[in-house]
């Protein structure tokens, strides 16, 4: 629905998943790392320190924590492990699942505020 705004971090993979899985053009999407990227240039920071995490973007501008379950599933996934692949899943994928998109309004927000 091109009238609903889709708010994103990092959205690249999804955009292109959706694109060549489903035949789905994402619109109206908004990416927070983009977002935070344009601020950290116009305070002068050069381009591949511009680039946040979500985890670090949370703690940055919101002061969110990293959960203990958060940081295993993350670890698990820059060894290479096929986490996603395992069902059914386990309450730790799950919180980590939600915990990313839990937090995309507040974000968000604060995004909007800094950029005005």
């Amino acid at each position: 629905d091109n009238n609903v705004i889709k708010l994103m971090y990092d959205c690249r993979m999804n955009a292109q998943a959706l694109q060549l899985l489903l035949g789905i053009r994402l619109r109206e999407a908004r990416d927070m790392q983009l977002y935070i990227a344009f601020l950290k240039q116009e305070k002068g920071h050069r381009l591949m320190e511009q680039r946040l995490g979500y985890s670090q973007a949370l703690k940055e501008y919101l002061c969110i924590e990293e959960t203990a379950s958060s940081l295993v599933i993350r670890e698990q996934k820059k060894s290479g492990a096929k986490v996603w692949d395992v069902r059914p899943l386990t309450q730790s994928m799950l919180d980590f699942a939600v915990r990313g998109v839990a937090h995309l309004q507040e974000l968000y927000d604060e995004m909007l505020h800094r950029c005005k």
